[in-house]
């Protein structure tokens, strides 16, 4: 029983020496072992223009033509969105004075200052410009045409569906019925 009593001792000694070692090292391990929010890499997101465009994720003409001929009664669709403004990227940037001392005094004026994006390293080893925000088109209005049309409670469900969809009030959004071939 003796050589558990010495074992106990040393074994104690060593966790006495090494604690701060171990709960570093222990810490560690569970930081590694948390999850991270995602199950699967997350996809690409779509390439941005130089611009500062991104693709519009809002539905567009063709989806919404898809959504309402879904609908009972509505037939052919051809839809028509009238665009307030377009989407927009806002991206992070840092101002950095350019002048050089010549021993004068001067004010920094803006002519001196040079605006250079803030980039952030991507999971595959590039880099992108840090987005603050994104802007999202809004829509003016919209015209819907279609068979349908004739009929009040197709119409009504037409004008629920697009003013759901777009976020326009039904006041923006006419529906008439589309010429027979």
């Amino acid at each position: 029983m003796p050589a558990w009593g010495d074992m106990l001792k040393k074994t104690k000694t060593l966790l006495n020496k090494y604690k701060f070692l171990l709960i570093i090292v222990a810490v560690g391990i569970i930081f590694l072992l948390l999850p991270t929010g995602q199950s699967a890499p997350a996809p690409e997101t779509p390439q941005q223009s130089a611009a500062g465009q991104l693709p519009s994720t809002e539905p567009d003409e063709a989806k919404i033509e898809s959504a309402l001929a879904q609908i009972a009664g509505v037939g052919r669709v051809k839809a028509t969105l009238s665009l307030k403004t377009g989407s927009e990227v806002i991206y992070a940037n840092e101002v950095r004075n350019s002048n050089r001392y010549d021993g004068s005094v001067q004010s920094p004026s803006s002519s001196d200052q040079e605006y250079q994006p803030v980039l952030v390293s991507k999971s595959s080893g590039g880099q992108e410009p840090l987005v603050i925000k994104c802007l999202y088109p809004e829509y003016k209005g919209a015209l819907i045409i279609c068979d349908g049309a004739d009929d009040a409670g197709v119409k009504l469900r037409v004008v629920d569906a697009v003013s759901s969809l777009l976020g326009l009030g039904t006041d923006k959004i006419v529906v008439l019925k589309m010429k027979s071939d």
